[in-house]
């Protein structure tokens, strides 16, 4: 009798059932054969306690493989492999499953994936620093699995840091750990979106202030600059007076300017590399428009601020090298020995001196809107201001001399003290 129950209506064993009991998903196998003299058939899985022999069962495999997906795992014990076998089962039954958990290379090892990640952060300013924070955690945690660190192991990283670490460094390192972790999610999405960050312990820290100096100091050691570095490396002490005068410029931004970037005709320098990624110029004051008139320009991709002669002493002071920001700090530094100013690096001495002095005579909010500052949201309304404020700014963080008290019809407020943290 011919069935006439319609073909959509019959049902079909499910996939999983089929997998797991018609087709059972992996299984154990081994190389080796019966050592019987005149048997030598392959071994294979007696689905009970051995992977032996189909004709004597006395002969038994000692070296085992776990088979799955494309997944081999050695042991040595069938009692293991059984174990294994029914782990493999369960992740795929339950949709965890990962082949790559299980490659000898180890591609989701944390050692293989930071490398991977630094590929991607070659061309970032902080790059330097992000292989030095990642080299503590691929020492402490090896290549381990990713997926495998949680937060307890996130702990006791914390604990294994060295003491001689402040607690800033310590959250700053946690701070990339946990980029890369964002930027291991956002490449596992496909493949596991399962994946999760496991959470970041709470670094708790006081930032110090900076020691800071006042405007005649700050000329002081500008003037000890000028004169070391007079008939040497002039053009130090040219980024330094600029590092002052226009505080919303940081040391290296300045010093990455290319001479095709110098506009003498509109009298500004756009800054294009920059940490805000967002248009940035300098309105440059007509002391130096001058002073870059009487500089011959060469070429256009050229930095302005590099090395003009071999220096005897000096082992980087290649002619057409590029200044680094490390060249600035130590003459800054020397002129600060001269003159018995200790504590005051570069960047304290320069920008936040300049606008901790603006602050004192305008106002905190002549000084907020000088730094161009847009990492509080309390800044965004002082950005915008216009030109010739800000080069009368300019001039006085030259000259340190007070000329003007109202702009725009405005008195401009006093405050008592002002600091910038780091």
């Amino acid at each position: 009798m011919i069935d006439s129950t319609p073909r959509h209506s019959v049902k079909y064993p499910h996939k999983q059932f089929y997998e797991e009991v018609i087709m059972p998903i992996g299984g154990i196998y081994s190389e080796q054969r019966c050592c019987v003299p005149g048997c030598g058939k392959k071994l294979t899985d007696n689905r009970k306690n051995a992977v032996c022999c189909p004709d004597h069962p006395q002969c038994v495999a000692t070296d085992l493989d776990v088979r799955v997906r494309g997944t081999h795992i050695t042991c040595h014990s069938y009692k293991n492999a059984g174990d294994i076998l029914a782990g493999l089962r369960f992740k795929i039954r339950e949709g965890s499953y990962d082949d790559r958990d299980y490659k000898k290379d180890a591609p989701l090892g944390l050692s293989s994936l930071s490398e991977s990640y630094l590929k991607d952060q070659i061309k970032k300013r902080s790059y330097k620093k992000m292989v030095w924070h990642l080299n503590y955690a691929k020492n402490h945690f090896q290549n381990k699995n990713i997926k495998d660190i949680a937060e307890g192991e996130l702990d006791d990283f914390y604990k294994s840091l060295p003491e001689h670490l402040s607690e800033k460094t310590k959250n700053n390192i946690f701070a990339t750990l946990h980029r890369f972790w964002v930027w291991v999610k956002r490449r596992e999405r496909r493949r596991n979106p399962k994946f999760e960050i496991p959470e970041f312990p709470v670094i708790d820290f006081e930032l110090r202030w900076r020691k800071i100096v006042d405007k005649e100091t700050q000329l002081l050691i500008l003037e000890e600059v000028k004169k070391i570095t007079a008939d040497i490396i002039p053009r130090v002490y040219i980024a330094c007076l600029w590092l002052i005068t226009y505080s919303h410029v940081r040391g290296i931004e300045i010093i990455n300017i290319k001479e095709k970037d110098i506009d003498l005709r509109m009298g500004r320098i756009p800054i294009y590399r920059n940490k805000e990624k967002k248009p940035k110029k300098i309105d440059l004051i007509q002391e130096d428009i001058d002073y870059l008139k009487s500089q011959p320009l060469s070429f256009p991709e050229l930095y302005f601020f590099r090395h003009l002669n071999k220096i005897p002493g000096l082992p980087y002071s290649k002619v057409g090298k590029q200044f680094g920001e490390a060249l600035l700090g130590s003459w800054w530094n020397k002129a600060c020995k001269n003159l018995e100013v200790e504590g005051v690096p570069l960047y304290p001495g320069t920008r936040h001196s300049t606008l901790s002095d603006i602050a004192d005579k305008y106002g905190e909010e002549a000084a907020q809107e000088q730094s161009e500052h847009t990492t509080s949201k309390a800044f965004k309304k002082y950005i915008a201001g216009n030109k010739e404020s800000k080069k009368h700014f300019y001039a006085y963080a030259r000259s340190g001399k007070e000329k003007v008290k109202n702009f725009g019809g405005q008195k401009v407020s006093q405050i008592s003290e002002f600091k910038d943290k780091r």
